[in-house]
């Protein structure tokens, strides 16, 4: 009963954040699987007209290929703006109510703790010439990004010296969170590094 009391404490506390950028092809196709008969009232909440939803119906016979394919033309309509932020609030919505999919489809969840040196230097070496950028949304003073750089040559250096750094100077604050916000900040803009390095790796609410 203990352990059981145990699990779903840390379900709940796992921290998780909704994916960015555009949900990939492959992604809507299996979302198409799931939403079923409800593909039109999600269509709506989605901002898909209703004639495009009567050309979609009666094109495809299979209730899979009419929620992929409306949910293929949004994201081709609404480009950057069909967002996992646009899809999650409309899963959620009263008139569809399947935040199940929501978290299966828009949330990440995020790793606890604080990375250990050798993932950020594995980071260093992926991050590059964007480790000025990074740094300063870890919040790295100007001054040590400077120091930084005129210790050391590679660019693989500067960036895991920046990161290991940042972990001294934050302690407990240098957390998997805080560096998934970094790299997300709309001046570094590299969620996959943010997959790769911060996000528990498959559905977490549903391995259990």
């Amino acid at each position: 009963m203990e352990e059981s009391s145990s699990l779903h404490l840390s379900q709940q506390t796992v921290p998780r954040t909704i994916k960015h950028c555009t949900p990939s092809d492959e992604e809507l196709e299996k979302l198409g699987v799931k939403i079923a008969e409800n593909w039109i009232k999600l269509g709506r909440r989605l901002g898909v007209s209703d004639p495009q939803i009567q050309e979609i119906n009666k094109a495809h016979d299979q209730l899979p290929e009419k929620g992929y394919h409306m949910l293929k033309h949004w994201k081709q309509e609404k480009g950057s703006a069909a967002t996992y932020k646009a899809l999650c609030d409309a899963l959620q919505h009263e008139l569809v109510q399947r935040q199940d999919l929501a978290e299966t489809f828009c949330y990440i969840k995020v790793r606890h703790g604080t990375p250990t040196d050798d993932e950020l230097e594995k980071l260093g070496v992926k991050i590059a010439e964007n480790w000025i950028k990074l740094g300063r949304r870890l919040r790295v003073s100007d001054p040590q990004i400077q120091e930084i750089n005129k210790a050391h040559d590679q660019l693989r250096e500067k960036g895991y010296h920046m990161l290991k750094h940042w972990k001294q100077e934050k302690g407990s604050a240098a957390t998997y969170k805080a560096l998934c916000d970094a790299l997300q900040h709309e001046l570094v803009q590299r969620q996959d590094l943010a997959d790769k390095f911060c996000y528990i790796k498959g559905n977490y609410f549903l391995q259990y």
